[in-house]
């Protein structure tokens, strides 16, 4: 799941991609760093879901621990 601010700094990357494209014409250079940038982003979301459930969890303890 993409949020705002993620999804604009994820087009602002690619606009920077097809710049190098156009810049270097190295084709590999720029594969490699569209590639480099999923990768950011899939550990970016996978920390977000990652601290949404462990969240979750918490609070349900909180709400096991809690008498009332």
């Amino acid at each position: 799941m993409f949020y705002p601010v993620y999804y604009t700094i994820f087009c602002l990357l690619i606009i920077l991609l097809w710049k190098i494209l156009d810049d270097n014409k190295n084709y590999a250079y720029a594969i490699l760093t569209f590639i480099v940038i999923l990768q950011l982003f899939d550990i970016h979301t996978c920390i977000i879901e990652k601290h949404k459930a462990m969240n979750e969890k918490c609070n349900n303890l909180s709400y096991i621990v809690d008498p009332s």
